[in-house]
C-alpha cells in the first residue's frame, strides 16, 4: 500500500482598505440598494422562522422548503 506525503502550505493573507469616493447621486443609490437588501434578507429570515416554527409545533404535519 501507497503511503502519501500530504504538502503543507503557508498561506499569507494581505487586506486593502479601499475608500469610495462617490459623488451624491451614486451616495443616494448604495443607501437605497442596502435598504432594499436587507429588507428581503429580513423578509426570506421571517419566513423559514414561521416554517420551522410550524414544523416544531405540528410534529404530525411538517411543511418542507420549496425545492426548485
Amino acid at each position: 500500500m501507497e503511503t502519501r506525503k500530504w504538502r503543507t502550505q503557508k498561506i499569507l493573507l494581505l487586506g486593502f482598505k479601499t475608500e469610495l469616493k462617490l459623488n451624491e447621486n451614486l451616495g443616494v443609490n448604495i443607501v437605497k440598494h442596502c435598504e432594499v437588501a436587507r429588507h428581503a434578507w429580513n423578509w426570506g429570515l421571517g419566513l423559514i422562522k414561521q416554517l420551522l416554527d410550524h414544523n416544531q409545533k405540528n410534529l404530525t404535519i411538517k411543511s418542507h422548503f420549496p425545492q426548485q
